[in-house]
């Protein structure tokens, strides 16, 4: 695979170029946490169906779903272990790419949600096209290897700004010709005003990421997105922004989704302090096949909201 001068390629070292590409031949840096199929799925006859693909920092998950019941026919999720730089990651994803079996076959259409990209959001009355890597870098700035994209939301009136590595793209590209990309964000931001009744703020998690969206009603009042490493800096991110969005911890619904449980310390411990704590419920927009009934209704959301 071809790649471009201004990628992050020429910031790493010959030894860690080495330990990197080791990297990819242990099967411990990329885990199967789900695969669940309806009963009657056929994976050679799959040119009629839709192929939804989530991509996040530490996981990939992506589902095939029928236009006719019994709606998402297939799910398999991956765990993406943590390695040490960009470069890493994306040498992953490109193995990855090449050897899910389900990749390489022919779909009415693909849209992959990407999560593991910066992001601006930019009220429409504001938003110049020709100002958008602007707008991108009052959150992360551009270091030249990456392609600034936009997509809107509508039910916000906004923009979703954000950036999406070259060599990534070409990757993706290279595997699944044509596609829709946008950023994950413009998929949770309707899943969960749709939901939504009074002042709530949901948090969609990955193992160590979490994207934190408050609304009241449909109004959207927060959104942004952290990485943390303990149960302490979860509840941290999340009672700010609780703060900063007006959403009261005694009185006001807070939505969990994503990967997490009941029995995780995060959890237990967001729960001392969250007095009306619950887990989300799959979007309502979809169908789903029974066999999907294994997992908890509050799992791969972020998936199931790609549309």
């Amino acid at each position: 695979m071809p790649f471009k001068s201004s990628d992050c390629f020429k910031y790493i070292s010959l030894n860690n170029l080495q330990r990197n590409i080791r990297l990819l031949h242990d099967i411990n840096n990329i885990q199967v946490i789900q695969q669940i199929k309806y009963k009657l799925f056929d994976k050679n006859s799959t040119g009629h169906l839709h192929l939804l693909i989530y991509l996040g920092y530490d996981e990939l998950s992506f589902a095939i779903e029928s236009e006719s019941e019994p709606g998402i026919v297939f799910l398999k999720s991956f765990r993406l272990k943590e390695v040490n730089n960009y470069f890493a990651y994306k040498m992953l994803l490109s193995e990855l790419f090449e050897q899910e079996e389900m990749f390489g076959k022919q779909y009415k259409d693909i849209k992959i949600a990407v999560n593991s990209a910066g992001f601006t959001l930019v009220p429409h009355k504001y938003y110049d096209p020709g100002s958008a890597e602007k707008f991108h870098d009052f959150n992360l700035q551009n270091d030249g290897g990456s392609k600034i994209m936009s997509n809107f939301v509508e039910i916000v009136n906004c923009f979703v700004v954000f950036s999406m590595d070259y060599q990534l793209m070409e990757n993706l590209t290279d595997v699944f010709g044509n596609f829709t990309l946008q950023h994950s964000i413009s998929y949770l931001i309707p899943a969960f005003a749709s939901k939504n009744s009074g002042k709530t703020l949901f948090a969609n998690f990955q193992k160590s990421n979490i994207d934190i969206l408050s609304f009241d009603a449909d109004k959207l009042l927060y959104c942004n997105s952290f990485k943390f490493q303990s149960s302490s800096d979860c509840l941290f991110h999340i009672l700010n922004s609780a703060k900063h969005s007006g959403v009261d911890v005694m009185n006001d619904n807070f939505v969990f989704s994503g990967d997490i449980s009941s029995e995780q310390q995060h959890y237990q411990l967001c729960q001392e302090y969250l007095s009306r704590l619950h887990f989300a419920t799959r979007p309502e927009s979809k169908t789903y096949c029974p066999e999907l009934n294994v997992i908890s209704p509050h799992q791969h959301v972020n998936l199931f909201a790609v549309k």
